[in-house]
């Protein structure tokens, strides 16, 4: 009996300290967690990370602001509008929040701060780790991707002398190789054009010739004469006429 009133009263137990728990937890940002004070993480442009948090709203607007003074400074970016209170954001750093080499330059200090766009929360208060009307995250630094710079310091030097090293070349009255394979390659490519165009013409041309000789020539039938009669019958005269040509007379 006894084990059967255990078995009944440290479940309900175990959900009454998670209510409690619940409704006592403030509501904050998880990470960056609160727990590790500001500016103790970095992030770089390009990384990817997961934006979680503890809210008691339905909807969220997620901004990323500057971090001035130990306070949410101006509005850098929106990453997401008055959208359904799921407890986390995934972001990547450097997409469609503004943030870019000329944002660093002026400060590489941000923080992320959640507003209720129903304003449900007092925004003259500050109530559940929310302070007039917004939940700010610890802040971070976000640091800028600096190889691009070395790369470009690198490969300026070599181009400059190719170029010095050309000029000088044909100061002096010659091409260097590199000319020389461009003029090679350059005729080449001039007598291959030139080769597709006359084919292109010789084909054309054929063909126009082709359909002229093909018109259809109609044949006239013409009838065969009859053949001329080779005999002659014998004229059969009557009296009359032999009176007239001096005949005898009937």
């Amino acid at each position: 009996m006894l084990a059967a009133l255990l078995g009944r009263v440290v479940p309900l137990g175990l959900v009454f300290l998670s209510v409690l728990t619940t409704l006592c937890l403030a509501d904050e940002f998880t990470t960056p967690p609160l727990s590790g004070g500001d500016l103790q993480q970095h992030f770089k442009i390009g990384e990817k990370l997961a934006i979680t948090w503890v809210a008691s709203v339905k909807k969220v607007t997620l901004d990323i602001r500057r971090w001035a003074e130990h306070e949410a400074g101006e509005t850098v970016g929106v990453l997401a509008i008055a959208i359904a209170n799921s407890g986390s954001f995934y972001w990547t750093v450097g997409e469609f929040d503004n943030i870019n080499s000329q944002t660093l330059a002026k400060s590489s200090q941000f923080c992320f701060v959640i507003t209720d766009p129903n304003r449900t929360i007092n925004e003259t208060t500050s109530e559940d780790g929310w302070v007039k009307g917004k939940l700010q995250s610890r802040a971070f630094i976000i640091d800028d991707v600096d190889s691009s710079s070395t790369t470009t310091t690198s490969s300026t030097p070599t181009q400059t002398l190719s170029v010095a090293a050309t000029v000088t070349a044909v100061a002096d009255g010659g091409l260097t190789q590199s000319a020389k394979i461009g003029i090679g390659v350059g005729v080449g490519v001039g007598v291959v054009v030139l080769v597709i165009l006359a084919s292109l013409v010789t084909v054309v041309f054929m063909h126009r010739r082709q359909q002229q000789a093909t018109v259809p020539c109609y044949e006239v039938a013409v009838p065969a004469s009859p053949p001329l009669e080779q005999t002659y019958k014998p004229l059969a005269l009557d009296w009359r006429h032999r009176v007239e040509l001096g005949g005898e007379d009937h």
